[in-house]
């Protein structure tokens, strides 16, 4: 929603009240749900709680987006999801449930095959780092998401990266 964090979250939660009902499985369960949509809300969602600084309320919901991606059998939403729970676990002060769930995102994403699920895991492993002040580890993480999205030609994540790597240069006083 442009950046407008606060109005974004109000309107995922609007739209989960929504899908909750018309995507979950049950009687309700409606056929032409689409499960990318109510994900994507999810999303919103956990960003929007997280931003607030409500970390158990943003970890239920990167809990709800692991198992709608699951559930629809979405490899790369579902190494996403994970890498957000991973950050949510870091959130809530969980350091080795944090390392587990995002060595599964990797894990996932490797699977997966897919180099902007790659990418998008290891920023989220690099923002991780960053959160521990893992200085060199971010810069890693960064370098080699960066080298997979030239690879692939993923030229917008690869300038971000480049952007974040300037940024993790100059914490390390380079």
């Amino acid at each position: 929603n442009g950046g407008h964090m606060a109005s974004s979250y109000q309107q995922a939660r609007a739209a989960l009240a929504i899908y909750s009902e018309a995507c979950a499985p049950g009687p309700r369960h409606e056929a032409a749900c689409n499960y990318r949509d109510w994900w994507r809300a999810l999303d919103m969602a956990q960003r929007g709680a997280a931003d607030q600084g409500n970390a158990v309320i943003a970890n239920g919901y990167a809990q709800a987006m692991l198992d709608v991606a699951r559930r629809n059998g979405d490899r790369a939403r579902e190494a996403i999801s994970l890498g957000v729970a991973a950050m949510q676990a870091e959130a809530n002060a969980d350091s080795p449930g944090a390392d587990r769930l995002i060595a599964q995102a990797q894990h996932v994403a490797r699977a997966d095959g897919s180099a902007w699920v790659q990418v998008r895991v290891a920023v989220l492993g690099g923002l991780l780092h960053f959160r521990r002040q893992q200085s060199e580890a971010v810069q890693r993480d960064y370098e080699a998401a960066l080298a997979v999205a030239n690879a692939a030609g993923l030229k917008r994540p690869a300038m971000l990266l480049r952007a974040n790597l300037a940024d993790a240069y100059i914490h390390q006083g380079r």
